[in-house]
């Protein structure tokens, strides 16, 4: 006999062999019991969690011949059950929803309904990937799916239920299966072990367990994978080896570095991690996860649940988290997420993850704690400010500060600004409780169009001849003298107002939106002779030469030319 894998092997036979999904298994048995079994039902989850596993099972329960009615418990041992169980029964038909997915088939389908089971109770139509069926097939088959006869139960399951029509879903009693806990998998495993005889201790279970990602299939696929590689008795080493994951023990390591400042180990230790052909992604992912189990370690007296690991290995964790600050935690959070997103960016992975190890390594946890302090202030909220609108006014004149050099700029207000509606509500960001006002804006602009410049040189410079005037709801208004019309409508495209509103956020760490206006009468700003040079934590990717940049700032006033510069990376010869 050819040999059987974990998965087809151990698969439940019975409901109660079904992993992580008693919500559905016991609305099923108690639909048996109380007489109350619908003619279609919807299972929806993740893949590998046991939808086709418990149709079956609920198959045979409606079929075994031990009873003259349907059981919550198959026998396993009567005729049907058996059938049923190595799919070769007339009266269970599974189906492949992609390879029977157009009208004729499902026409096909609708004949064979009429015709009653050869030997069980009921004839049962277990369709898997059902939403590959195509609109057309799935039209044809809504008479039948309503209205079946009284021997016929259609068992539809998918892992995208949102692919199905709404028709289709309203004629099925739904189940939602979920991701089976890594707890759940780890004991599934052992029992699986203890029945195939197979050494292998907790940690390597739990490591199977956390790459199968909730999956149970996945789980003893791959638990069977290690049992051929190590032959019967597995070591966490070679579960390692095969999953290409790291040791839960460098993770311990280079948090302890880290802790005890130590900068000649930590770099020893990712260069030995790229000599042994590890990859520094899951490396930064894997140590992000230590400081998030770290955090939970510091926060939880009890973090059982929350950390899926061996019990010794949290109580690691939790020696481990005595030994530093929460704030210090959070801070080296935040500095693997930035190197993570860094890393893929620049391609550069190996510099970004030595240069956050470095910065890990020689943070100051007072400055840690306070930076923390202030990304926990400054967060982002909404507020609701109610604003009652005046009867209407004569046309007057407002007078209000566009610029840095108290500039007043007078314009005739519509009488019809404030009569359209009695009351409006907009909604305004908030800093901690506080309304983010325009002079937070224009604090903050320098800050922006440096980090404007970092990414997009012309973008920066057409943004310098406009000034933050005030605050529409969530949008900040730009001002820009009539003579800047081509600069507004440069700085309106998409490319261009993405980059700007991403350092407003990074600088006020709010969702602010802008808004680019051409106010006549404006007056324009004076030239400043310093140029937009990048503060120490902003770097320009593209550095220039000093001559090209004395000329750049000697053709100020042409911001196409710049741009021209920047895109052909040209060096300008002369001015005509």
């Amino acid at each position: 006999m050819s040999y059987l894998v974990y998965a087809r092997k151990w698969r439940p036979q019975v409901f109660e062999d079904v992993v992580g999904q008693d919500h559905v298994t016991a609305t099923l048995k108690n639909a048996i019991l109380s007489d109350r079994v619908a003619h279609a039902y919807l299972f929806s989850g993740p893949r590998g969690v046991g939808k086709t596993t418990t149709a079956r099972v609920f198959a045979k329960a409606l079929n075994c011949q031990v009873s003259d009615k349907p059981v919550v418990m198959p026998c396993n041992k009567c005729e049907s059950c058996i059938e049923i169980t190595e799919g070769r029964s007339l009266d269970v038909i599974e189906i492949d929803g992609a390879s029977n997915r157009g009208i004729d088939e499902i026409r096909q389908l609708r004949e064979n309904v009429k015709f009653a089971p050869s030997k069980g109770r009921y004839k049962v139509y277990i369709i898997d990937e059902v939403h590959q069926i195509t609109a057309d097939g799935f039209n044809a088959l809504l008479k039948t799916l309503e209205e079946p006869p009284a021997y016929v139960k259609f068992i539809f399951a998918t892992t995208h239920k949102h692919k199905i029509i709404p028709t289709i879903i309203s004629r099925c009693q739904r189940f939602d299966f979920k991701k089976v806990s890594t707890q759940e998998l780890v004991d599934k495993l052992k029992d699986i072990s203890a029945k195939e005889k197979l050494t292998i201790n907790e940690e390597a279970l739990f490591l199977i367990a956390r790459a199968a990602d909730g999956s149970v299939r996945d789980a003893e696929s791959l638990l069977d994978q290690v049992a051929s590689f190590s032959d019967q008795k597995v070591r966490t080493e070679d579960v390692v080896s095969m999953l290409g994951s790291v040791e839960q023990e460098i993770f311990f390591q280079a948090a302890q570095m880290i802790i005890d400042k130590n900068s000649d180990k930590s770099l020893q230790l990712i260069n030995k991690f790229i000599n042994d052909g590890k990859d520094l992604f899951q490396f930064t992912g894997g140590l992000m996860e230590h400081f998030r189990n770290l955090a939970v370690a510091k926060v939880q007296k009890d973090p059982a649940g929350l950390i899926d690991l061996p019990k010794d290995v949290v109580e690691k964790i939790l020696s481990q988290s005595k030994k530093i600050e929460l704030a210090d935690v959070i801070y080296c959070f935040n500095v693997l997420n930035n190197a993570q997103e860094l890393m893929r960016k620049s391609g550069l992975a190996r510099i970004q993850l030595e240069i956050a190890m470095i910065k890990l390594v020689y943070r100051d946890s007072q400055k840690a704690k306070q930076q923390v302090q202030t990304q926990a202030v400054y967060r982002p909220a909404v507020a609701v400010a109610v604003k009652t609108v005046v009867a209407p006014e004569p046309p007057r004149t407002v007078s209000r500060n566009v610029t840095d050099n108290n500039t007043v700029v007078n314009y005739v207000a519509s009488p019809m600004e404030d009569t359209n509606v009695a009351i409006a509500v907009e909604e305004k960001p908030v800093i901690e409780g506080r309304i983010i006002t325009i002079e937070d804006v224009q604090s903050a602009w320098q800050y922006v169009l440096n980090g404007v410049k970092s990414e997009k040189i012309s973008a920066a410079l057409f943004l310098m001849e406009g000034m933050p005037s005030r605050m529409e709801g969530v949008s900040v208004v730009v001002d820009f003298p009539q003579q800047y019309i081509f600069y507004k409508e440069a700085l309106e495209r998409n490319e261009n107002r993405c980059i700007i509103e991403k350092y407003l956020k990074s600088a006020l760490n709010s969702d602010i939106r802008v808004k680019f206006v051409i106010v006549d009468g404006i007056v324009e700003k004076p030239k400043q002779e310093e140029s937009l040079a990048p503060k120490a934590d902003v770097i320009a990717p593209v550095q220039l030469k000093a001559q090209e940049k004395k000329v750049l700032q000697q053709n100020h006033t042409e911001p196409i030319v710049e741009s021209a510069v920047e895109i052909f990376r040209a060096r300008i010869i002369r001015k005509d």
